[in-house]
């Protein structure tokens, strides 16, 4: 049988069961429950409780700026790695290419292609004051009025930035002024001459033929021009020789111009203008002036680093050493080698403790070797030294930020905005090398290059600047001041010891040219020899009267045509001729700059790659000889200078026509009026 397991009771299932260990918690808790009220202290009563007083919450806004905060002096920023290489605000070679892009650009006429290159290398070289003044020649020849007065400003404030700038133009405008006087010279002896032709010609009949009556042979005053010519003694040199008969003969106005004329040419040609020296070595690629231009300004060069060394092993001059540190510290800095560039910076800040390009180099290097206050430091030594630059700032504001002082970076951002520095383009917030942003490495100053240009203008000829033109203007080897001025002597000599007998004088009757060897004197008067055949042969004062006053009206007709025909060919020597010495210098100005800027004013670009018009090679010019300007300058017949020179002529050739016409209706008018009066003309100028 089997076995039935044991039945349980009803109650005994209904009954809750507790382990050993549900008791032994719940005595450990009212255990501890009871400890706790035991040591609890004693309260105390109401009455006895002193409440304290509530603080005092001030109920205005909490102003939290960095104002309010202790200054800050140094701070603890996590040493980084230089950079291989510093980053730069500018981009030199990118600038160049942009600019001979927009250049070839605008040869092919591709006007929108230029205007972007040109922007573009303004942004990567805003240095360069040869890009602005590009814009203005630009819009010069594309007949474009708004952009040259909308470029106008820029180019001014780049030059008188750039320190290269000023000796460049100076350059250019010496050549120009030097090429415009002998044009000018040339105009007004052509004029003198011809004004005077009448009266040289009877003075060089007197000399050569020995006559009694000294016949006028008009041909003469044309032995004067072939000797001359053949002699080749340049144009200046033509130019003096032939003033000096032309000198003898004016008088009054008319001399005082011509001798003007001539000592404004002589000071031109002077060799020792110290701005005209110094300004040599700027166009001389090879010179150390241009040397320190390209090291302070362009990438690292291995050879300009070689080229440095070696001039500064050479040097002996104390400010010729501290000039070639700067430019080789700055070459070290932007090849990344800092620890380098400071050693050549503190080099020469023992010798001038207040350089300010040499602290603002240390200060740059000690930011990317992350040494960041002594940096602060080198920049405001240098701030109080310069504030008017603006780089200072600009490089302040990168440690600033890289100290997270955000407001002060922002004011000295501002400062530099202020000042005139502003990058391109934001550049200073796109380039940066790894963690460091841009800082600016300051250029030499205008007095370090011009002390470099100094030192270094006695190691050209004179005039090295207008090599090319010295068979044009001159006779080498006779330097062109000592061959004007010896002529200008010989000149001056002859006025003051000039023969008597050959002084030409009017007749007091008609106006015709005598002197004293042939005149005759008739009742207090000079008279030619025909009035005096013709007083001769009159048998009464009243029959006289007539036959001079007939004669006198013959002469002035034909002065008065040959006057007008020599208005209309060269503008202002009819004025010459008749006194007028102001209208006539007007006249000859105009047409001085309209052959100017038609034969030559067209080679003078401050922007063109050529340094100057006046330094080229033979088989670079027009002619070697007769015209030794830049054949790839020449722009066309429809060159702004050309047109504008066209225009110009035409101007005073309009003015010549009308000047004939006055001529024709007024000198008539006065010789009759003036009865037996001489015509106030070609002897009495």
């Amino acid at each position: 049988m089997t076995s039935m397991p044991p039945q349980t009771s009803r109650a005994a299932l209904g009954r809750p069961r507790f382990g050993r260990s549900a008791l032994a918690t719940l005595a450990f808790l009212f255990v501890a429950v009871f400890a706790s009220a035991q040591t609890r202290p004693p309260t105390a009563p109401l009455d006895t409780l002193v409440a304290s007083p509530a603080p005092q919450v001030s109920t205005g806004a909490i102003v939290m700026t960095r104002s309010t905060l202790p200054d800050i002096s140094t701070t603890t920023v996590p040493r980084q790695a230089p950079p291989a290489v510093p980053p730069r605000l500018d981009d030199p070679a990118a600038g160049e290419r942009f600019f001979r892009t927009a250049v070839h650009a605008a040869r092919n006429e591709r006007r929108d292609q230029a205007d972007t290159a040109i922007r573009s290398a303004l942004a990567a070289r805003p240095g360069d004051s040869r890009l602005p003044l590009w814009q203005v020649m630009h819009a010069l020849k594309t007949r474009d009025p708004g952009g040259l007065v909308y470029h106008l400003p820029g180019a001014w404030r780049a030059v008188q930035t750039d320190p290269l700038a000023a000796p460049r133009l100076a350059l250019h405008m010496h050549q120009a002024a030097v090429l415009l006087v002998a044009v000018y010279w040339t105009l007004l002896a052509t004029a003198v001459l011809a004004a005077l032709w009448r009266s040289l010609a009877h003075d060089l009949s007197a000399l050569l033929f020995r006559g009694a009556n000294h016949r006028l042979r008009n041909w003469t005053p044309w032995l004067v021009v072939g000797v001359v010519l053949l002699v080749r003694p340049g144009w200046l040199g033509a130019l003096g020789l032939i003033s000096i008969p032309l000198l003898l003969q004016a008088r009054g106005m008319v001399r005082a111009h011509l001798l003007g004329t001539w000592l404004v040419a002589m000071a031109l040609v002077f060799p020792s203008w110290p701005l005209l020296r110094e300004s040599v070595p700027v166009i001389d690629p090879d010179s150390e002036t241009m040397l320190l231009a390209r090291a302070s300004r362009e990438d690292a060069s291995t050879a300009v680093m070689q080229q440095l060394r070696e001039r500064l092993a050479a040097a002996e001059q104390p400010q010729r050493q501290q000039r070639l540190l700067l430019a080789l510290g700055v070459q070290e800095a932007r090849r990344g080698r800092f620890s380098a560039s400071s050693e050549h910076f503190q080099a020469v800040l023992q010798q001038r403790p207040h350089d300010v390009n040499a602290l603002v180099g240390l200060a740059n290097n000690a930011y990317y070797l992350s040494r960041f206050d002594e940096a602060l430091r080198g920049y405001q030594r240098a701030r109080e030294l310069a504030p008017d630059r603006g780089e200072i700032p600009f490089n302040m504001a990168q440690v600033y930020f890289k100290k997270l002082f955000v407001p002060e970076a922002g004011q000295a951002l501002e400062d530099a905005r202020r000042l005139g520095f502003a990058p391109v383009n934001d550049a200073a917030t796109t380039r940066s090398a790894g963690d460091f942003s841009a800082t600016v490495y300051l250029d030499l100053s205008r007095q370090d290059l011009r002390a470099s240009a100094k030192l270094e203008a006695g190691l050209y000829p004179p005039l090295a600047a207008i090599a090319a033109w010295n068979y044009f203007l001159g006779a080498p080897p006779l330097p062109l001041y000592l061959l004007l001025g010896g002529l200008l002597a010989v000149a001056l000599l002859m006025v003051y010891w000039g023969a008597s007998h050959l002084d030409v004088r009017c007749c007091e009757s008609c106006g015709t040219e005598i002197c004293r060897g042939c005149c005759s004197v008739h009742e207090d008067t000079l008279i030619c020899p025909a009035c005096t055949e013709t007083a001769e042969r009159s048998r009464s004062e009243m029959v006289l009267a007539t036959l001079l006053k007939n004669r006198s009206r013959a002469v002035g007709l034909a002065t008065t045509a040959r006057l007008a025909r020599l208005a209309r060919l060269l503008p202002g020597a009819a004025h010459l001729a008749i006194g007028q010495t102001g209208c006539a210098v007007h006249r000859l100005a105009l047409l001085a700059l309209a052959v100017f800027l038609i034969g030559g004013g067209w080679a003078f670009d401050p922007a063109s790659e050529r340094a100057v018009a006046g330094l080229l090679l033979a088989e670079e010019a027009v002619h070697p000889l007769w015209l030794p300007l830049p054949a790839a300058a020449w722009p066309g017949w429809l060159g702004w200078p050309v047109v504008a020179g066209w225009l110009l002529l035409a101007v005073t050739y309009a003015l010549a026509l009308m000047d004939a016409a006055r001529l024709r209706q007024r000198l008539p008018e006065r010789l009759v009026q003036q009865h037996s009066g001489p015509l106030p003309g070609p002897g009495r100028i």
